[in-house]
């Protein structure tokens, strides 16, 4: 997989609000947010999960605003680089023991919709925490490089506790 798609500059934040139709007044950094984007009929053309990372840095993941096709609009002090970052999903009930247990650390702190570094396997990468209809979900995002290494780690730690591959197709429809 390709992405998340970095949009950075002073005139980030701007640029993001012009695309979705959510109001980004009130987004801190270290927070994430489902952004969408619609059409002139109001038909929802993209959505996805946008993080703050700066005050002028986001990070947008699974084809959300603006998409890995996007380009700068003109006037608007924006750079876009589209990024080769794994993202895996681990979610259900089990999924905070099976975190904490690859990570070695306490998940208790990390609020819904909030990001924070962690280390899996030796690799430094983020977890974030989702789970948008209230169940328990984490993704994990990190350089495409190292994604063997956590997802095995991952997959290794879970086996005690029943984990399974769903793959992407179940990533598209979890929300709903």
């Amino acid at each position: 997989g390709v992405g998340p798609v970095s949009i950075k500059g002073p005139k980030a934040a701007e640029y993001l609000q012009s695309l979705c139709i959510n109001s980004f007044a009130r987004f801190p950094v270290g927070s994430m947010k489902h952004a969408v984007m619609c059409n002139d009929e109001g038909l929802i053309t993209a959505h996805g999960i946008i993080e703050r990372v700066a005050e002028d840095h986001f990070l947008s993941f699974a084809g959300g605003p603006p998409g890995a096709t996007a380009r700068p609009v003109a006037g608007l002090d924006v750079e876009i680089e589209v990024r080769s970052w794994y993202l895996f999903q681990i979610a259900g009930p089990a999924s905070k023991s099976v975190l904490e247990k690859v990570t070695g650390t306490s998940l208790d702190d990390l609020q819904f919709l909030r990001f924070r570094p962690v280390s899996v396997a030796g690799k430094s990468c983020e977890i974030a925490r989702v789970g948008m209809t209230g169940s328990l979900a984490y993704e994990l995002h990190g350089p495409m490089s190292e994604s063997a290494e956590v997802y095995d780690a991952v997959y290794q730690a879970g086996r005690e506790f029943g984990i399974q591959r769903l793959g992407w197709g179940t990533y598209l429809v979890n929300h709903i």
